[in-house]
């Protein structure tokens, strides 16, 4: 299972948004704040083999800061709220929770993005609890390759 991907994909885009911002700007710029509550639906895998569906909030607080060099500075942290799912084909409920911590660094050079986060597929019977953790650091050079990656993914059943 490639755990990588969906961070990896849902931080790139909101890297090159930021980066359109902040590049028509030079002098520095106060941090700005973003506290957003948005609704996801979403199939995780589960221990016992079932695919859980499950949809709730997401809650996310970003930050956007450019500094007087024309460099750029973003943090979104976040976590599920209420996020509950049923597993397919069992039947059985699961409570779902996850917190993250996602960042980027850049400017005229390289951009250096982090991205921490713990994920739990908790079951609401007898079947075992999932949990995913996993830190993904990486670079991306002014010409957009990446460079520099390193990762720490694990999942693994328990209880």
């Amino acid at each position: 299972m490639n755990f990588a991907q969906p961070r990896f994909t849902r931080v790139l885009p909101i890297l090159a948004l930021v980066g359109l911002v902040l590049g028509h700007t030079t002098p520095a710029v106060a941090a700005q704040v973003f506290n957003q509550t948005l609704p996801i639906t979403f199939v995780v895998p589960a221990c016992n083999g079932d695919a859980v569906t499950a949809s709730g909030q997401a809650h996310l607080l970003m930050s956007v800061t450019q500094d007087a060099s024309g460099g750029f500075h973003f943090d979104i942290n976040g976590n599920l709220e209420n996020v509950k799912g049923v597993g397919v084909p069992s039947g059985s409920p699961y409570a779902i929770t996850s917190w993250f911590h996602d960042s980027a660094n850049g400017g005229s050079g390289a951009t250096e993005v982090s991205s921490t986060g713990v994920f739990h597929v908790i079951s609401n019977g007898s079947s075992p609890n999932f949990v995913a953790t996993g830190i993904l650091h990486f670079t991306v050079t002014p010409n957009g390759a990446l460079t520099g990656t390193a990762s720490n993914l694990r999942a693994q059943c328990v209880g």
